[in-house]
């Protein structure tokens, strides 16, 4: 998933520093660009490692938002002696060794034996300085202001990452003749922004990638452990396919140290979708992610000359698949041929005012969220296609006055927003989308936020969807929302109804299950009220199904009104016209956790999300076949 950059401006924006920067991420090529104004680092191998300095607070952060700051104590104290004030550093932490070569493996002993002292950590970008937001400022910029405030470093654990002199292919032997792993190249006008991209590109000296362990054969002769690892690689649809073996670059410590890991995960079948066909193995859970270097993979996927580098306690083994190499970026020209200007249209729609600013204390603009919605189309589109919409408008941003809107007044294109009417109703025709370039002119015409109704075009008296909202009281601590939506789950597992689950974006979660589209909404939602008053009768000390404000403390309310006709909820990947740019994000039930998911999912954050998973957490919502049978209705007490 690449993303497209928001517009580059040339003065950088006073902002309240955020608690979390997902990083750029760089695009594998085959070769070096030919054109365009690029700057090249070393790529160093080790962790990707963001720093957050707030005053005399630092914390320390791995690229998929882990807080290691407890892991690196003297890297964090030395970050603290720069004297820095809200900001967020960008970086690669590594061990270094000859020749600006750095070990990754030193890197995994140091933190094994809880030694950070030699962690050195080579910041490339700063996202923020000083309290202002650069991210849409040009690199080079970026990086002058870094130098200016590193000038006076005497951390000798903290380094700036020098850009390197000379053509690039040249720079790419030279670093490949010293034992490098390769370069990263940057455009220097370019961007920051959250996500893969192919302003960033990575041209690596040798194959080298990460893979998932599935299991391992037993060790030969007079080794100990194990003989080697079996491999995986995770493809779109979450299965893990078998992508060979490893059997070299163990020292002994690690073979006894990874061995003990390995025992601890044990299980009885394979992880794999096409295991091997090989006698002996002991399959794991698929849980430890190894970074492999290699010559080559056969035309099946399997790797040859495999090279064990070490393991990856950064990345998250669900997010591991194939990294294929693509072609090098060219220059972007505009119809004069003079070059990349930038481009006013997504998908065919001209976006007015690009530059107009929708979140204020985040600086993202109109432009910003059309972006937004074009790249997570693919993902977003199913959840609105051919529903009645209710939009929430925005014209002058979240700040300004914002209004709802069901009916066509906004001068959308013809073709783009469709309309539909209800039999024997006086009300007007209703709005709903069946293309991305629909909800791109919503947005052009200032819609922020889209709720969907539990029914689709053109069976719209016929809801295919339940939508109970919980929706928690004030100050109610999130440990109490959690036990709520489990016990909600519980309640329709043992219905026998398979359910989905997504934030809103606001401080409520959403449990929705599919339905076919054979009742009306006054029999759907006399059911959906059933499982609330269910809940309220099991636990009247945590649920409440009356929506009385005055009698909510401490309790949820669960919302089954989503589930009449005409009444909507907001549509997953839908932003929020409320501070923080939040979007409502559909969650797997494994992901619901101790840790309060809510405020994690912004504009910013979920394209980077999506860029890393390999499994749809909602992917059988579109095979479930399901409807309400008379066994349900007498489980809830309705004829």
């Amino acid at each position: 998933s690449v993303k497209k950059p928001p517009k580059r401006t040339k003065r950088a924006s006073r902002a309240q520093l955020p608690q979390f920067v997902a990083p750029q991420l760089a695009t594998l090529v085959t070769e070096p660009p030919r054109s365009g104004s690029w700057v090249y680092e070393i790529k160093y191998d080790g962790y990707r490692m963001l720093a957050r300095i707030d005053g005399g607070h630092v914390q320390l952060f791995t690229r998929s938002g882990k807080d290691w700051t407890a892991k690196l104590p003297h890297l964090a104290d030395q970050l603290k002696s720069l004297g820095l004030d809200a900001a967020w550093l960008d970086g690669e932490i590594v061990v270094p060794g000859e020749h600006g070569r750095s070990d990754f493996q030193a890197l995994q002993n140091a933190f094994e034996g809880g030694n950070d002292r030699r962690v050195a950590y080579y910041v490339f970008d700063a996202p923020f300085l000083d309290g202002k937001d650069l991210r849409t400022l040009p690199l080079k910029e970026r990086k002058k202001r870094l130098a200016a405030s590193l000038s006076k470093n005497k951390a000798s654990q903290v380094r700036i990452s020098e850009h390197l002199q000379g053509n690039a292919q040249e720079v790419l032997d030279q670093a490949c003749k010293l034992g490098l792993e390769g370069l990263i190249g940057k455009q220097a006008d370019g961007v920051y922004f959250s996500g893969r991209s192919k302003s960033w590109i990575k041209l690596k000296c040798r194959a080298r990638q990460d893979f998932v362990i599935a299991g391992y054969t037993p060790p030969g002769g007079s080794r100990q452990g194990f003989g080697a690892l079996l491999l995986g690689l995770y493809d779109r649809a979450g299965r893990l396919h078998f992508a060979g073996k490893v059997g070299t670059g163990f020292g002994d410590e690690l073979l006894r140290s990874l061995s003990r890991r390995l025992a601890g995960i044990k299980r009885d079948d394979s992880p794999l979708a096409d295991p091997p066909r090989e006698k002996g193995v002991q399959w794991v859970r698929p849980v430890l992610v190894a970074e492999i270097a290699y010559a080559e993979r056969t035309k099946d996927g399997i790797l040859r000359q495999a090279s064990f580098m070490g393991l990856r306690a950064d990345i998250d083994a669900k997010s591991v698949g194939e990294e294929k190499p693509q072609p090098p970026p060219a220059a972007k020209r505009d119809k004069a041929g003079k070059g990349d200007k930038g481009n006013d249209a997504v998908r065919g729609v001209r976006i007015s005012h690009p530059g107009r600013v929708l979140w204020a204390e985040l600086g993202i603009t109109k432009m910003d969220y059309a972006r937004y919605c074009d790249e997570v189309g693919d993902w977003l589109l199913p959840h609105v296609k051919d529903r009645p919409l209710t939009l929430v408008r925005c014209p002058d941003g979240v700040g300004g006055q914002c209004f709802y809107q069901r009916h066509l007044l906004m001068g959308a294109s013809p073709g783009d927003l469709k309309t539909v009417k209800r039999e024997r109703s006086s009300k007007g025709a209703y709005i709903y989308a069946s293309t991305m370039q629909a909800v791109i002119s919503a947005v052009q015409n200032g819609a922020i936020e889209f709720h969907t109704w539990g029914a689709t075009v053109p069976r719209i008296h016929n809801p295919d969807r339940v939508t109970i909202d919980l929706d928690p009281g004030p100050d109610l601590p999130w440990k109490k929302l959690l036990e709520a939506t489990r016990l909600t789950k519980t309640l329709l597992d043992g219905l026998g109804l398979a359910s989905f689950l997504k934030t809103t974006g606001g401080k409520g979660l959403h449990v929705v299950f599919p339905l076919v589209p054979e009742l009306g909404w006054d029999e759907v939602k006399e059911f959906a009220h059933r499982i609330a008053l269910t809940l309220t009768q099991a636990r009247p000390d945590l649920f409440l199904a009356v929506m009385a404000k005055e009698r909510r403390g401490g309790k949820v309310f669960v919302d089954y009104l989503r589930n009449s006709e005409t009444a909507s909820a907001v549509a997953a990947f839908s932003a929020r016209a409320r501070p923080g740019a939040m979007v409502s994000t559909p969650l797997s039930w494994d992901e619901l956790d101790a840790k309060d998911p809510r405020q994690r999912f912004t504009i910013k954050t979920v394209p980077t999300r999506l860029a890393r998973l390999r499994v749809d957490p909602w992917k059988d919502y579109g095979e479930t076949r399901q409807g309400i049978t008379a066994k349900m209705r007498r489980a809830l007490g309705l004829s």
